[in-house]
């Protein structure tokens, strides 16, 4: 494999970096660790390992969490269960749930306000 080249390693992909080919940004820092949504970035010996985070969908992961009474007490605004209505108004939905007054019988767990965060900022895939 050339310096610079990207080899896919499973559900990894690892960059080779050589300092005539590779940005400042990415030359290596055998210091370097950071996890986000549980990505990390590794750097040790000149090599990068990108661990790939699954994005999150309205199908898959957001309607779900909403129960049918979740639905049934928001209808007359908007309907939870549409995924164009929730993307319309998931910058109000986001503030209600992360402030606690929605669902209005308890406040979700933070882990399931989180994947709604998560969703709106990978772009609300549905």
């Amino acid at each position: 494999m050339l310096p610079g080249e990207v080899k896919a390693n499973g559900a990894s992909t690892e960059v080779s970096s050589a300092s005539n080919l590779t940005p400042s940004y990415l030359a290596p820092n055998p210091d370097c660790e950071m996890a986000r949504h549980g990505s990390s970035v590794r750097g040790a010996g000149g090599r990068y390992q990108l661990e790939v985070v699954p994005m999150t969908s309205y199908a898959a992961d957001i309607k779900p969490l909403f129960r049918e009474r979740d639905r049934e007490s928001m209808l007359p605004h908007f309907d939870l269960w549409s995924y164009g209505d929730v993307v319309q108004h998931k910058d109000a939905i986001l503030t209600r749930l992360a402030a606690g007054t929605m669902p209005c019988d308890g406040p979700w767990p933070s882990e399931q306000v989180d994947i709604v965060r998560a969703w709106i900022s990978q772009g609300t895939l549905a």
